[in-house]
């Protein structure tokens, strides 16, 4: 997101004098945008927050405070979700937003670099939902999901499923996200699932017929790789300790630990997959003894 008399007409007018806004969250999607520019000094780190990169990134210690900041002239660009009020007061302001395309078919490399850093989401155009100025406008855009521990109540899960599910015209307009809780966005997330789906849900997608034969083949391959992912954050805390490496995001030294480790059990990364390509996952898997 600019403002709406902002210079920058495209993501291509970004260089090094744009102030952009690096939120205390969710900064993960501006790293994935430099990467498309190709604004990185050097050789891109596999964990953008230690790359350096060739704008001057603004830290914001909030994502209100990233949200407003377009409208406070703090910075010239954005990462901004178009349903939140904050958005919708920033569009009524004197001079107003406009949000930046995404040229995937112009820019296919580009495309392709921006989801090594982001690997979910789709790039398309932005449906007719939240402020206008971004309807039909190619960008980043996903689904709203719950998220809860495997060991939630079986029965809970299910009837929270079901429930969300029946009364969805009893919800859609009560909040800045509930709009998208619809049947088909349930279709879509299970097409791209990247985590296990609860016991409960899969009850209530069984019993709709919403649940295939390439969910239970996903559904295994993101099990087996969630388990083994936590195996080895456990064995990579243990190496920590032992050679006295402070685990934190902040610290080179984990970064670089964990990186290590995982290049060296071999554990494929998190990103979308084909109904294909998990088949393919779970040959893989299997290679590897999990």
């Amino acid at each position: 997101m600019v403002r709406g008399d902002s210079p920058i007409r495209t993501i291509y007018d970004i260089g090094p004098k744009t102030r952009v806004a690096k939120p205390s969250s969710g900064a993960e999607v501006i790293y994935a945008l430099l990467a498309w520019l190709q604004l990185n000094k050097g050789s891109p780190s596999t964990n953008p927050a230690i790359n350096q990169w060739d704008v001057t990134l603004v830290p914001l210690d909030s994502w209100e405070a990233n949200l407003r900041a377009i409208v406070e002239g703090v910075v010239d660009v954005a990462w901004a979700t178009p349903e939140n009020p904050l958005v919708k007061e920033a569009a009524k302001s004197p001079h107003g937003i406009r949000f930046l395309e995404l040229p995937v078919t112009k820019d296919p490399e580009g495309a392709k670099r921006f989801q090594q850093f982001l690997p979910f989401g789709k790039l398309i155009p932005a449906p007719p939902h939240g402020v206008k100025e971004i309807w039909g406008v190619t960008s980043l855009v996903g689904t709203a999901c719950f998220w809860c521990r495997s060991d939630l109540d079986s029965e809970l899960a299910y009837t929270l499923t079901k429930w969300f599910d029946k009364n969805y015209e009893l919800y859609k307009d009560k909040g800045n996200k509930l709009y998208t809780y619809t049947r088909e966005a349930f279709r879509w997330t299970l097409d791209v699932a990247m985590a296990p789906v609860h016991n409960g849900a899969i009850k209530y997608f069984k019993e709709i017929g919403l649940w295939t034969k390439a969910d239970d083949a996903r559904q295994e391959y993101n099990s087996k790789l969630m388990t083994w992912y936590c195996e080895a954050w456990d064995a990579a805390i243990e190496m920590a300790d032992g050679k006295g490496v402070v685990v934190s995001a902040a610290r080179e030294e984990w970064i670089r630990l964990w990186a290590d480790y995982k290049e060296k059990i071999r554990i494929p990364g998190y990103c979308q997959m084909t109904n294909e390509e998990i088949q393919e996952g779970l040959v893989l898997l299997k290679s590897l003894g999990r």
